[in-house]
């Protein structure tokens, strides 16, 4: 019998005690709405000659570093610059690890959206398409949930981007006009964890052989798509609500190349790196509110979530901005003597962290991380590696969780594999955990809360000439309830709870969610609209597992849920963290 949850004002036996700002009643089962089946069609594929690449990293003293890579395709052989776009004609448990499947794509790009549930990536070069991935899944098999096949010929890496907080992907793929690879159009793709069908594309009017980028915000709400047109010198910026193709606006100026875009938590700023400029756009007012030349061209750019901060790297330095209220100033430089350039940096998206990656590029095996208190511009840690043999050890991508706490690397590796491709940070130069990948990773992401990090990478070495490669997922812990499982429909999932012995656990959901602060902590399951799934006692191992049958109800399909434990006896009563997820296909 289920027992109600009293007020402190109320007087009755047998019920449990508790603040009145978390009183809440367990009124019934889940019950849940039954739609219309609106399954998509299937995508098809085609087959076409295998191609082949190595990458290595140019620096050029005076003008910055540049990432190219050469291509083959049977006898044919060019060159793509990942700096400017342009491509040059010439004659601590590890979840799963998924391979390209023979498809022989690598998965160059990677975000992670809805809670940090979803994992979401760019496959280029053979094959492509995006996929998504769910990162509560605790074997490869169950791991993929849909993939786009539509993308095949499409030029350049797919840029991707997820909302932290919403179930909204995104994706910007470029495509050969008539197979010429030097004029290609640019399409955004608007998903949700739903369908590999998109919701909605959009085309820029213009062609181009030059770069572009896309992001959406964290809520899910916005989109900005923007491109270099290289014919005229001009940027082109596509501002979205993420419902509609339509743009909310549209913008041009002149520019060189973009390389950066980023974009604030609740999409009012964007950050815009042309060449070695750096601009922040107002999408409120639809104007640049800020312009700084960065020296030179680099990869390492970022926005905090808020706003308040943005940083980027160059040379023997990465800076650090601040708002003051009317204007952005430079709040600190922190600088790395010897042969070396900031190779990406990253805000947490409180401000309060800078995590940065250093590359010393001569002669090519040394790179550095360094944790830096954005407030101070002081280094919390900095952790050294260095490698052996002929490869390039660069690193080739940094993430900071929301709080700065946890801080994600990703890297190529050097030839005889001295140091873990992708590590994880925390509070100290000692990596917690690490993912010793088969070869070059090429992108990592976390999620808010740093409970998990994922990884694309090549399936050799990016200086070798090759292809095919695999996603990864690394579980980071720091959850008192955790998700074990795929949420699609018909499939069992389990809830694991961690607790002291003799605590009684009451597992609840709700469709809805709410954010109220109470003695105990943070109340996120609706208490107008609560569910209880399970009621236990934790025995002597200090966890227990609940299985949970997700209804077989097309219905169902993207329909957020969030759990959350109440824990009660042995002590006093406390919330657990929230577990947010939309139920998959």
């Amino acid at each position: 019998m289920l027992k109600k949850i009293i007020c402190p004002n109320q007087k009755k036996e047998g019920n449990v005690r508790l603040s009145s700002a978390v009183c809440i009643t367990v009124l019934a089962l889940f019950s849940f709405l039954l739609l219309v089946d609106q399954s998509p069609p299937l995508v098809g594929s085609s087959a076409y000659e295998e191609i082949a690449i190595s990458t290595r990293i140019e620096v050029d003293p005076t003008a910055g570093a540049f990432t190219r890579t050469t291509f083959e395709r049977g006898s044919d052989s060019f060159v793509f610059d990942h700096s400017s776009g342009e491509t040059i004609l010439s004659d601590p448990t590890v979840q799963w690890t998924v391979s390209d499947g023979g498809l022989n794509y690598i998965p160059t790009t990677v975000t992670l959206g809805g809670r940090g549930n979803l994992a979401f990536y760019g496959c280029y070069l053979n094959n492509e398409r995006t996929r998504l991935l769910s990162t509560t899944a605790s074997n490869q098999a169950d791991a993929p949930v849909w993939s786009d096949d539509g993308m095949l010929d499409v030029w350049s890496d797919i840029n991707v981007d997820a909302s932290e907080n919403g179930n909204v992907l995104v994706s910007l793929a470029q495509w050969p006009v008539e197979g010429d690879i030097t004029n290609r159009q640019v399409i955004v793709n608007k998903y949700t964890s739903n369908s590999p069908v998109p919701d909605w594309t959009y085309t820029f009017d213009d062609t181009i052989n030059s770069g572009a980028k896309v992001k959406v915000s964290a809520d899910g709400a916005y989109i900005a798509a923007a491109l270099f047109d290289d014919e005229n010198g001009t940027m082109k910026l596509a501002f979205f609500d993420s419902d509609s193709s339509t743009p909310l606006f549209t913008d041009s100026f002149a520019s060189t190349f973009i390389r950066a875009m980023d974009i604030t938590d609740d999409g009012s700023k964007l950050y815009i790196n042309e060449g070695a400029n750096v601009h922040i756009y107002d999408t409120s007012t639809q104007s640049i509110i800020f312009t700084v030349n960065a020296g030179a061209s680099f990869d390492s750019h970022t926005l905090s979530g808020d706003g308040s901060r943005f940083a980027f790297g160059g040379f023997n330095f990465v800076k650090c901005y601040e708002w003051t209220g009317t204007t952005y100033s430079l709040q600190f430089t922190y600088n790395v003597s010897g042969s070396v350039y900031c190779s990406r940096c990253d805000l947490s998206g409180d401000a309060s962290t800078l995590a940065a990656a250093f590359y010393f590029y001569s002669p090519g095996l040394t790179f550095k991380v360094v944790s830096i208190d954005a407030t101070t511009g002081s280094a919390d840690y900095e952790a050294d590696f260095t490698g052996s043999g002929a490869y390039q050890n660069a690193p080739y991508q940094i993430v900071a969780n929301a709080d700065g706490s946890r801080i994600v690397y990703g890297g190529w590796g050097d030839q005889y594999n001295t140091n873990p491709e992708v590590m994880v940070f925390e509070g100290s130069a000692t990596p917690t955990a690490m993912i010793d990948t088969r070869g070059s990773v090429f992108d990592v992401d976390t999620d808010a809360n740093g409970v998990y990090a994922a990884s694309g990478s090549k399936s050799i070495h990016a200086n070798v000439s090759g292809n095919g490669g695999d996603h990864a997922c690394l579980y980071m812990g720091g959850q008192d309830l955790y998700l074990d499982g795929v949420p699609s429909i018909s499939e069992t999932v389990t809830f694991k709870v961690e607790g002291n012995e003799g605590e009684r656990v009451r597992l609840a959901a709700s469709f809805n969610e709410v954010n109220i602060v109470t003695p105990i902590g943070t109340l996120m399951v609706d208490p107008n609209q609560y569910f209880q799934l399970r009621n236990d006692v934790i025995g002597p191992s200090g966890m227990i597992e609940f299985d949970v049958t997700v209804p077989n109800s097309q219905g169902l399909i993207g329909r957020k849920v969030v759990t959350q434990v109440l824990f009660t006896g042995g002590g006093s009563p406390r919330l657990s963290n929230g577990q947010v997820f939309w139920v998959l296909p």
